[in-house]
């Protein structure tokens, strides 16, 4: 079925007793799958100063799992390469990596090669990765 992504507003005060319900249920369903490390969610509140963000937890998804997995024993590698060993594809392989790099997983050297929209980068486990 492949990734959905989405992103808004709920606005409890607009909305009715049964629709609130819904909506308090749909959001206790998505934490308690976040809880399990199936989805990344993130839940905050917002005020008339400017929203309030409760910080995403990085979990061991299971592509994150197939990096670090795929990265023992090698140095430096580019992240197309990493791609391909994963069979991840090239819209997800780049946050992966990123999140991977966020976590401590991962070091990232870049190439100075800039053939594309995007710089490239090798990557490798960082001695946290290897544990």
């Amino acid at each position: 079925m492949g990734k959905r992504f989405f992103k808004g507003k709920l606005d409890l005060d607009s909305l009715s007793i049964p629709d609130m319900a819904k909506a308090t249920q749909a959001l206790a369903m998505l934490q308690e799958l976040e809880e399990k490390g199936v989805i990344e969610f993130t839940v905050g509140t917002s005020r008339e100063s400017g929203t309030i963000r409760k910080e995403p937890v990085m979990r061991m998804v299971p592509q994150r799992k197939k990096v670090v997995e795929a990265m023992q024993g090698r140095d430096w590698t580019p992240g197309a390469e990493i791609a391909a060993m994963t069979g991840i594809g090239p819209n997800s392989i780049g946050p992966t990596l990123s999140a991977l790099v966020q976590m401590g997983l991962l070091e990232r050297q870049d190439t100075g090669v800039k053939g594309g929209p995007t710089p490239k980068y090798n990557y490798r486990l960082s001695d946290a990765g290897k544990a």
